[in-house]
């Protein structure tokens, strides 16, 4: 959320968030405290981002979703590089998390506009070392990082790979094609 005040008044801003009563709690104590039966400064707009006021999914909780990214590298210890998507603001408790949990700091190329708001934000999380385990790329840069990565995956196949892929290919066109009961008990 952005607070701007100033001689055109008080705004507040709540950006792409879900507006909590965390959230509402960390606002400056000037604008929760009431004096009688008014409160000591007030907010002369609002500008409120409704962008999933009408989706009929539950979102996760932050916290919910910090668990859920977490578990999901943990799902997978032997990937040598962990791609994190992001582009400016609102991933820092992701990326703080991620960071603390897996005891390493997370590279990002200093010509991303997300460098130079974590360098500030959390600075503590930040490597230059290209070589770091977790990086950090541009949701554009996603797709074009997965499509390199995977060709090089594919040129890099040995044949004894290929057919144990193909093994696994067909035991798992097999496995598909069984019929499940559902568990009645």
């Amino acid at each position: 959320m952005f607070l701007f005040e100033g001689q055109f008044g008080a705004i507040l801003h709540t950006g792409d968030c879900r507006l909590t009563s965390d959230c509402v709690q960390n606002l400056p104590m000037k604008y929760i405290v009431k004096k009688r039966e008014e409160n000591i400064c007030r907010l002369d707009f609002v500008f409120l981002d409704c962008t999933f006021s009408k989706c009929f999914l539950k979102l996760p909780s932050k916290e919910s979703a910090i668990q859920q990214v977490i578990a999901c590298i943990w799902k997978h210890p032997h990937a040598p590089y962990v791609y994190l998507a992001c582009d400016l603001l609102g991933h820092e408790d992701i990326l703080v998390e991620v960071s603390r949990t897996f005891g390493l700091k997370i590279y990002i190329d200093r010509k991303l506009d997300c460098f130079k708001a974590l360098s500030l934000t959390a600075p503590e999380i930040i490597t230059d070392d290209p070589s770091s385990r977790f990086q950090i790329v541009g949701f554009h840069q996603l797709y074009d990082t997965a499509s390199r990565k995977l060709e090089e995956a594919r040129a890099s196949l040995q044949p004894g790979t290929l057919v144990y892929s193909s093994i696994n290919t067909v035991a798992c066109n097999l496995c598909s094609k069984l019929e499940t009961q559902p568990n009645r008990s």
